[in-house]
């Protein structure tokens, strides 16, 4: 028999003559060492824990989405769809209600279920989707048929639906909806697949829908208060529909700043790459000189614009190259002169910390990271014993202003800047779930290769936790771990360590 490559045994085959298999195992076997509380001994995947941590939806197998029950935790388990069909789910942000999807054999989409949270009161949405989402207090989502596709929204678990709009005739089969909610989830923007997108707005209140501009090929994005949405780099939307234009001349790349006062853009098409910073409140238009030197003549130059968390800062990237720049006026700091891509025409996007101080990138001719503090020339950043290292991970804000490195031993904690004493973690990789660091150790033997074992690391390193063995995969919700053993089973640890 094939061992999967989580180190699991997969589930028997369904039979193909005599006696159908059983909608979900009776049983299984479980490992007697493994720690926490055994929640569903059956379960080789997670594909949602509810976010008050009260229920999670789990699969039969770990890589294919085979099967999916809900487990309640002091409670029964609800078989959603059978061990050997194609499905997932998910939970609505106030843990009150659930949707899942099981795929219809042969085509990109899905039937769609909404239950309340303990699986009671099913009932089926749609038998052909391939959008849905949960946004405020709505749950929005498309019903598909040969004549085309409608738009619907909710209020779950138990609201009525209610016709946003229809789109009669061909659509596209890979997915034929976007949708882009405010900040608070009262509005929606949504968008159908086509060249220029062809995009409306539902504000919040509105049972009409209002059509957005469709001279741009690019998608909506919100201001932070929810007040206004951009459309291109010149347009602005409020929330009734008015066009106010902020520039004459579109640039692309462009990037809103995320307190929503700026539009950053440069034409990646331009001899010179001069970087226009546009307030989005009255169009004054600030223009930062090219950055420099820079050598275009690379393979795949790529071009992207961003900024720092707090927008103090504006970060372009030009061809191979990286720099940062104050957006209230100065010189760039060149970051990078050859950093790293994602892919051949996506750059790495530096790491920054999230009070905007450090930004972090990869220069490919030291072979390190270097950062910048404050705007200040980068400067490498090695391991206590100088080696190069790769990261970081930075803590969320509000806690110690920590960040997790590795090198080729596996990880350490250490404060963001690189600065103070250095702990080493585990010889894996680790991430944050807000001021504890989870943190895995690869399993040696040869059935577990691909297992885990973790440890939680409080940010002052002071507490250095074990939590699981043989792990394949896991979610953490508030300060309990939910994770899948090896050998199967689904188990919970709660309690995790606080600072």
């Amino acid at each position: 028999m094939a061992i999967l490559a989580c180190g699991c045994l997969p589930p028997d085959k369904p039979q193909q003559h005599g006696t159908p298999a059983p909608p979900w195992p009776a049983a299984c076997p479980t490992d007697p060492g493994a720690a926490g509380t055994l929640l569903e001994a059956c379960a080789n995947g997670i594909d949602a824990v509810s976010p008050d941590g009260s229920r999670v939806l789990v699969a039969r197998t770990p890589t294919y989405d085979q099967g999916l029950v809900l487990i309640s935790r002091g409670g029964d388990k609800t078989i959603l769809a059978p061990q050997y069909a194609e499905a997932w789910g998910s939970f609505s942000p106030d843990s009150r209600s659930l949707v899942f999807a099981k795929g219809n054999p042969g085509g990109y989409d899905s039937t769609l279920t909404l239950a309340r949270a303990d699986g009671s009161r099913q009932r089926q949405l749609s038998s052909r989707t391939q959008y849905y989402a949960f946004g405020g207090r709505w749950l929005y989502y498309i019903d598909e048929s040969d004549a085309g596709f409608s738009f619907y929204r909710l209020e779950p678990p138990d609201g009525a639906a209610e016709l946003i709009a229809a789109f009669p005739g061909p659509f596209d089969k890979y997915g034929p909806l976007r949708g882009y909610f405010s900040p608070d989830g009262a509005s929606i923007a949504y968008c159908i697949e086509a060249s220029p997108p062809d995009c409306y707005l539902l504000s919040a209140g509105s049972k009409t829908p209002l059509k957005l501009p469709n001279n741009v090929s690019s998608f909506p994005q919100w201001a932070p208060d929810g007040s206004w949405l951009l459309m291109g780099p010149c347009q602005v939307v409020d929330l009734t529909g008015t066009v106010r234009k902020i520039c004459d001349t579109p640039r692309w790349p462009f990037a809103l700043s995320p307190d929503g006062r700026i539009v950053a853009a440069f034409d990646e098409n331009s001899t010179r790459k001069d970087v226009h910073l546009i307030t989005t409140s009255s169009g004054t238009d600030t223009i930062l000189p090219q950055p420099g030197p820079v050598d275009e003549n690379v393979f795949r130059p790529r071009y992207q614009i961003g900024f720092t968390p707090d927008s103090s800062r504006v970060i372009a990237i030009i061809a191979h190259a990286s720099f940062s720049s104050p957006t209230g006026g100065g010189s760039w700091t060149t970051l990078s002169g050859d950093h790293g891509a994602a892919s051949p025409s996506e750059s790495v996007w530096p790491a920054i910390s999230p009070d905007s101080r450090i930004i972090v990138d990869y220069s490919e001719t030291l072979g390190e990271m270097v950062e910048s503090i404050d705007g200040a020339s980068p400067r490498p950043v090695l391991s206590p014993q100088g080696k190069p290292v790769v990261g970081p991970i930075f803590e969320p804000a509000g806690g110690l202003d920590k960040a997790i490195y590795s090198d080729r031993e596996g990880a350490w904690l250490a404060n963001a800047d690189g600065t103070g004493d250095w702990v080493r973690l585990a010889n894996e990789g680790c991430g944050w779930t807000g001021r504890i660091a989870i943190c895995a150790t690869g399993h040696p033997d040869l059935l577990t290769r691909y297992s885990l074992d973790l440890v939680a690391v409080t940010d002052d390193g002071k507490q250095i936790v074990p939590l699981a063995r043989n792990v394949i995969t896991y979610q953490v919700v508030g300060r309990s771990l939910f994770y899948v053993a090896s050998s199967g089973g689904l188990y919970v640890v709660d309690g995790l360590p606080a600072p």
